[in-house]
């Protein structure tokens, strides 16, 4: 295994002793991987259910749990990751012997063995798996979501990749609610980029409920926003609504992922309180946002020279996909007299856009297909009696299609919507009759936030020596979050005081910059930061490049714009 791929390894070690996990972590972390570290079987059956994980290190004893029995549900999905066994114990299945559909471990070492050998097996293992000839074609997220829907399954669906974990509510084959997902689709992350929220009106709501938390209060963040009446219940319940459609659709991102669905008989009935969530609605936002063309020709290549017609009118397919006037003009080419070939060829659309919405209609099935040959002799037996055309009417408006103001949270209609914060506080989404699961029982991940949110005010003020102790803090509480670790990058290097020690810092700012746009590659953050380290480097063209990418996402953003006309400068100068 090269060291880039070391990169992008998410490494769980479930080990109980420190000073075994120590030297093994700081071998990993070394290599470039990012390394968690829990110490019994529940922490981790916790972990790999909200974060996608590549290699699970497992010894034994653990104090809470049989091993044999976790090592099988690790094992238990198709994309299951590299697990190594650490331990003597003579129950340990080989690789050939017990676990999930005949799978074993991918190797067995001793307990105590060097963080060398362990390293090298990870490395055999993942090799091995790259190796492996491919098996049947996976299925794709629209693929999976239409498939729970027409089945009619009520559960949860866990979609994993790259570190995040989103979970997926399904009633009677309806998606009513998510949690989990990245930080950037948190409901704090998601008003603060609206400009709903200022970042001190953030930070406030962190702290009140971070107070809440250390006195052993269960307190969300729609109710001390509603508490602290910076927004209204009816704009929390909105602002709510759309925070889970935006987990689902970022779940699309994802060409690669591992997935699992819990069965319920089933779920609160409070949890079908979101009107957004129609799940051909989520299809084509999701074909839009995530998917090009190198996605979308497999779907719709199959069907290139087959005649659609739809199965429903325009008006009923306008309201649940929310279609715009210009989407609902190329419905009405779908009439079994052209094409799917030659519909795109005169969609009034640009060709991505068309390709999106056809393929969105074909994944829900909204179509009926005719063969060439077939159509041509039903063409010339209804040449005689077909009916004079007629002129279509005027497309339905969707009130979808209008994005609600830069800034503002949209109105919601009244009926129906919670008017009290007892009322609210039942209406936040539950799963179960206890709730969604924290993401930290002790508040951890909040007191991260917080920390982190701190570290972004010291450096507004240039005070680099709080904002790395800051920042060093959310690290620490949150180590699997990249946007921390890069912004800790990115403050050491601020920080440092001379040439030999910048070079390091400069690198491993640029690498942590790199890792947070794999994860999220509209990051202005990130961009930025990659902007001005390639500025440093004389590197012009590609800072310009970063430089741009922040504007798109933040058009007064005062450092890439400095950025921007330092580069004109140097050009100037040259």
């Amino acid at each position: 295994m090269q060291r880039t791929e070391w990169q992008d390894l998410q490494v769980l070690m479930v080990e109980p002793e420190e000073c075994l996990a120590a030297p093994m972590a700081e071998r990993l972390l070394a290599l470039g991987a990012c390394v968690s570290r829990v110490p019994d079987g529940r922490s981790a059956l916790a972990h790999l259910r909200r974060h996608a994980t590549d290699a699970v290190l497992l010894a034994a004893p653990l104090p809470d749990a049989d091993r044999t029995g976790l090592a099988d549900w690790i094992q238990q999905e198709p994309a299951a990751p590299v697990l190594i066994l650490l331990g003597t114990d003579a129950s340990a299945p080989s690789r050939s012997g017990a676990g999930a559909e005949g799978r074993g471990p991918d190797a067995v070492l001793e307990r105590r063995a060097k963080p060398e050998e362990v390293c090298q097996a990870i490395a055999a293992a993942w090799s091995a798996r790259m190796d492996e000839p491919a098996g049947e074609t996976p299925t794709s997220l629209p693929e999976l979501l239409v498939g729970l829907h027409d089945r009619g399954d009520s559960g949860v669906l866990e979609v994993r990749a790259d570190g995040v974990c989103t979970r997926i509510f399904y009633r009677r084959g309806a998606p009513v609610f998510a949690e989990g997902g990245a930080l950037r689709e948190t409901l704090g992350r998601m008003l603060l980029q609206r400009g709903a929220l200022t970042d001190a009106e953030y930070l406030r709501v962190i702290e009140r409920m971070t107070e809440r938390l250390m006195e052993s209060e269960t307190t969300r963040m729609g109710e001390v926003l509603v508490e602290l009446g910076l927004l209204t219940p009816e704009q929390v319940f909105v602002a709510l609504s759309e925070q889970v459609r935006e987990k689902i659709i970022g779940c699309f991102h994802w060409e690669r992922f591992s997935h699992s669905f819990e069965p319920a008989d089933e779920l609160a009935e409070d949890l079908s309180s979101y009107p957004s969530l129609r799940l051909e609605a989520l299809l084509l936002t999701g074909l839009r946002t995530h998917y090009g063309p190198d996605r979308l020709e497999p779907i719709l290549a199959p069907f290139a020279d087959r005649r659609p017609a739809l199965v429903e009118d325009v008006a009923q397919l306008t309201t649940s996909f929310q279609l715009a006037p210009a989407e609902q003009r190329l419905l009405r080419l779908c009439d079994r007299q052209r094409t799917l070939s030659a519909i795109r060829a005169i969609a009034p659309l640009d060709a991505v856009h068309a390709a999106q919405v056809l393929s969105a209609l074909i994944l829900a099935n909204r179509f009926v297909w005719q063969d060439e040959g077939t159509a041509r002799q039903q063409e010339a037996a209804a040449a005689k009696v077909r009916p004079p055309s007629r002129r279509p009417p005027e497309p339905v408006r969707s009130p979808a299609t209008k994005a609600p103001p830069a800034g503002r949270v949209p109105e919601q209609p009244r009926t129906g919507i919670p008017h009290t914060l007892g009322r609210l506080r039942r209406s936040l989404v539950r799963a179960g009759k206890e709730g969604p699961r924290p993401i930290d029982p002790k508040g951890a991940a909040l007191e991260a936030e917080r920390a982190f949110r701190q570290g972004l005010l010291c450096l507004e003020r240039s005070a680099i020596a709080g904002a790395l102790r800051a920042f060093g803090r959310a690290c620490a509480l949150r180590g699997d979050e990249p946007e921390y670790r890069m912004c800790e990058a990115w403050a050491a290097l601020l920080a440092a005081s001379d040439e030999e020690t910048r070079v390091v810092a400069r690198a491993k700012a640029a690498t942590c910059a790199q890792r947070m746009l794999q994860r999220d590659r509209g990051s202005a953050r990130a961009h930025g930061i990659l902007g001005q380290i390639r500025l440093a480097a004389r590197d012009v063209d590609a800072a310009e490049a970063h430089f741009r990418a922040v504007l798109r996402v933040a058009p007064e953003d005062r450092d890439a714009l400095r950025g921007i006309r330092m580069v004109e400068r140097r050009r100037a100068s040259h």
